[in-house]
């Protein structure tokens, strides 16, 4: 018999959980090639041994970079305009869109997945207590996006496709229907990792002047596409908001 009857009793698992075993840290500002490096150096240590240790980090990027998704062509980015800029490219172990990671705070959340429970669970739960350390900034509008996405349609766009927050999952956080933490998973010998951005500032709507192979028209209106439906954590508080600030409700 199961040990969960429903999605709630899932969610006071997890919590308590994620309260009796987290594990935080805050590496700070570094390269996206170290930044990817020490995701995937935790989840393949975790996966090969038999801790129950929940990780949680947050970091940021210096310099700026874009991620690419798993799968996702080298082709869509236009490496050598990033680097004339300052900028580097990486990939990410996680699939989606490419991310600028920009004006942001980036999170990773790596664990073991308990019995009965799936990645779905996780992720909202890890939601629901993003949300919670985001709210801690102050009153605002932030929520779950309740639906989700047709993926499949949107990926059939070679230029709507190129931007993870060019679209929203359900469970993830947003600001008047407009997305603000973006997150991706990958699964390794039972153990997930998890991580997003959550932006700051809007400055990751700088994305489509790096896309290869589209007109000034296009990346205007891919570029207008982003603001529509992203929004930034100054934004929703009309202020100010550091890194360090969000680092420390989190």
């Amino acid at each position: 018999m199961s040990a969960f009857v429903s999605s709630e009793e899932k969610d006071i698992f997890l919590h308590q959980l994620f309260t009796k075993c987290v594990k935080l840290s805050d590496t700070g500002f570094n390269t996206g090639a170290w930044n990817m490096q020490y995701d995937s150096d935790l989840l393949y240590q975790l996966a090969d041994s038999s801790s129950d240790d929940i990780y949680f980090r947050v970091y940021g990027w210096s310099p700026w970079a874009i991620s690419l998704g798993a799968n996702q062509k080298d082709t869509d980015i236009d490496a050598e305009l990033l680097s004339q800029h300052g900028y580097d490219v990486v990939r990410r172990l996680t699939g989606g869109r490419a991310v600028f990671h920009a004006n942001e705070i980036t999170y990773s959340l790596v664990m073991r997945i308990p019995q009965e429970i799936t990645i779905h669970d996780i992720y909202r739960v890890s939601h629901q207590l993003l949300l919670l350390g985001l709210q801690k900034l102050g009153n605002n509008n932030l929520s779950f996006q309740k639906s989700q996405t047709n993926f499949s349609e949107l990926y059939k766009s070679t230029t709507d496709s190129v931007s993870c927050f060019a679209s929203s999952a359900r469970y993830e956080i947003m600001n008047n229907n407009r997305k603000v933490v973006g997150s991706a998973q990958r699964v390794y010998k039972n153990t997930l990792l998890q991580h997003g951005s959550i932006l700051i500032g809007q400055e990751h709507s700088s994305l489509p002047f790096y896309v290869k192979n589209k007109t000034t028209e296009q990346m205007h209106n891919m570029q207008q596409m982003l603001i529509n439906s992203s929004s930034s954590l100054q934004e929703v508080f009309g202020s100010w908001v550091t890194y360090q600030d969000c680092g420390n409700a989190l």
